[in-house]
């Protein structure tokens, strides 16, 4: 059971951060539209 948690965090991990890296960079092109709006 302990060797199956990990790589399921893992791939959480791995999944979670490149959305998380995706919503920063878009939110800061919408940020920067709104201003050039």
């Amino acid at each position: 059971m302990g060797e199956r948690a990990v790589p399921v965090r893992d791939s959480k991990r791995s999944s979670d951060g490149p959305v998380i890296e995706f919503g920063r960079s878009a939110f800061t092109a919408f940020l920067t539209g709104v201003r050039e709006g």
